[in-house]
């Protein structure tokens, strides 16, 4: 027999439950083209009230051109979820012996708006790490989004891990997302990326359901979080790793909570 409750969490309730989730202008045609260095827009993202900035990625081809025609196609994508996004999902838990969480399992789906958006421009690009990047942004109207010169140089990430990378404030606004080392870099990037959003979601909505589930003459007790927020402006502001972990600082302006 299945026994439920629901209980909503606030924003600091919510990050230890998230916790062990956490833990667990064009250049050369070339690849020979690829920079030791990271562009200082990846970085340190441009930041603006007004426009949005997304950096697009795509694996480092022998024509960086075809590189750069992918990265273009997933910078948009990405614009278009920072726009505006519903992120609905739920994660599952089941307390063990100590007093502790284990995570159990994790299901989300991200909904973004149609292809509508307009006025975007391709800032820059770079082929580095094994990756093709391009920077685009969009501004309402006709301008035309222009990052700042001086994110345009490149440089190594410090070796020092920067304040926002050990945040635990529970600000609602906010997240750091981290993610292992994969094959790919693009892919630790982006899994960061949607892990500091999924959290900015529960922290802005959360409802915890109980699940006691018994087994013979055994009772595991399975927690259950659900969220769908709707999140706007959501924008990626800064990327640091040490080569093992990646991190991604995000932030974004909650819309409409949907939960019953």
């Amino acid at each position: 027999m299945i026994a439920s409750g629901r209980h909503t969490l606030g924003p600091v309730g919510i990050r230890y439950i998230l916790l062990p989730v956490l833990l667990v202008g064009l250049g050369s045609s070339s690849a020979f083209a690829q920079s030791e260095g990271y562009p200082g827009w990846f970085q340190s993202m441009p930041s603006s009230e007004e426009e949005l900035w997304a950096v697009g990625y795509a694996p480092s081809y022998f024509y960086f051109e075809s590189g750069v025609e992918e990265a273009k196609a997933d910078a948009y994508e990405r614009l278009r979820r920072a726009y505006q996004v519903t992120i609905s999902g739920e994660q599952f838990f089941e307390a063990v012996p100590g007093g502790e969480a284990a995570f159990r399992g994790q299901d989300f789906s991200e909904e973004q708006l149609p292809d509508t958006l307009r006025s975007v421009s391709y800032a820059d690009s770079a082929q580095v790490g094994g990756m093709t990047l391009v920077l685009a942004g969009w501004a309402p109207g006709d301008e035309e989004a222009d990052p700042p010169a001086s994110l345009r140089g490149r440089g190594p990430f410090s070796e020092e891990p920067p304040a926002w990378a050990q945040e635990s404030d529970g600000d609602v606004r906010r997240a750091v997302g981290i993610a292992p080392r994969y094959y790919r870099a693009e892919s630790s990037w982006q899994l960061a990326e949607r892990r500091a959003r999924r959290q900015i979601a529960f922290r802005a909505g959360t409802q915890l359901q109980a699940l006691h589930r018994a087994i013979g003459e055994r009772r595991r007790s399975i927690w259950r979080a659900i969220t769908s927020v709707q999140l706007r402006h959501v924008q990626t502001k800064a990327r640091w790793t040490d080569g093992d972990l990646y991190y991604v600082l995000v932030s974004g302006t909650v819309g409409e909570v949907q939960l019953e």
